[in-house]
């Protein structure tokens, strides 16, 4: 066997590191995302401008716009946000391309009675020169709140502003979006916490016995055949290595495949050892029927074997 391959099965714990240090920083990332929006978030509430407030009309600027009313929809279509006539607190009109979501939320406010919105209602958005498309369905549908005026394109001005306004993300859809991200962050910090970080103290455990390790080196180099490889299993002439645990066959005091059930079917095996302690120890596991780890356990019978004689 090559030395460079010796190396990695005698020192796994390099490769735990660099996963240990991937998974704590995707970790630390995922859990800091709703602080870095919070920070974010608090900027932007810093720059939206009251409607009523714009001077600078040319030019795409945060606003907010305060209503008490219920939109009035433009038209319908299959996206996520809706083109709806908007009227503020001070009877100025406005064309918002807003959220469904939002719309829906605007109209659970509405007093049936009076027919406004129970409080003011915030919409926050960015101010975007008109295209042509949203003009056109913006003058075809303007009898809807100016019903007895004539719009076109050449009296436009005199009934819209120099711009629409189209909502941002509200805070709500980056809760949930933070709230899922923190929950895969958690998970790799209990990764990190459940396996890695156990699994390098017991690797360095074992690895720190120098003794072993010479001998697990010297043995596994006149290793000609490595047929569970792919397992991660490795048979030398006194030691099993497999993954993480280092096993002298004479500390071996039962070992057993254990059949994976599940519906009373069989959908998998596991190769146990109970070592001298009665300590149960994993050391290969499969999915399906295959009779791979038999091979194995029939491999490790005859190495005891062969030390007995």
């Amino acid at each position: 066997m090559e030395e460079k391959e010796i190396e990695k099965i005698i020192h796994p714990e390099k490769k735990l590191w660099i996963f240990l240090i991937s998974f704590v920083s995707i970790a630390t990332l995922c859990i800091a995302f709703p602080f870095f929006i919070k920070f974010r978030n608090a900027e932007q509430n810093n720059e939206y401008i009251n409607i009523n407030e714009l001077v600078e009309k040319e030019k795409e600027q945060f606003v907010k716009i305060e209503i008490e009313k219920l939109p009035v929809m433009l038209s319908s279509t299959k996206k996520e946000k809706q083109l709806y006539f908007v009227t503020d607190t001070n009877n100025n009109i406005y064309v918002v391309e807003m959220f469904d979501e939002t719309f829906k939320k605007i109209v659970e406010t509405l007093e049936k009675e009076t027919g406004k919105l129970k409080s003011p209602y915030e919409i926050k958005g960015t101010t975007k020169n008109w295209e042509q498309q949203i003009k056109n369905t913006t003058i075809v549908n303007s009898y809807r709140i100016y019903p007895n005026k004539k719009i076109q394109e050449e009296n436009f001005t005199e009934y819209f502003e120099e711009f629409y306004i189209s909502e941002t993300k509200r805070n709500d859809r980056m809760i949930s979006l933070s709230i899922s991200i923190v929950f895969f962050g958690v998970f790799f910090l209990i990764l990190v916490l459940g396996y890695l970080i156990p699994s390098l103290l017991k690797t360095k455990k074992t690895r720190k016995n120098k003794v072993l390790m010479d001998e697990l080196r010297k043995e596994l180099n006149n290793l000609t055949s490595t047929p569970y490889k792919k397992q991660r299993i490795y048979l030398t002439k006194n030691y099993i290595v497999a993954g993480l645990e280092v096993i002298e066959y004479k500390n071996i005091k039962e070992i057993f495949i254990e059949e994976v059930k599940k519906y009373g079917a069989t959908i998998g095996k596991n190769l146990v050892i109970f070592n001298q302690e009665d300590k149960k120890i994993m050391i290969g596991s499969i999915a399906g029927t295959s009779n791979i780890l038999e091979d194995i356990l029939k491999d490790i019978e005859q190495k005891q074997n062969a030390l007995i004689e």
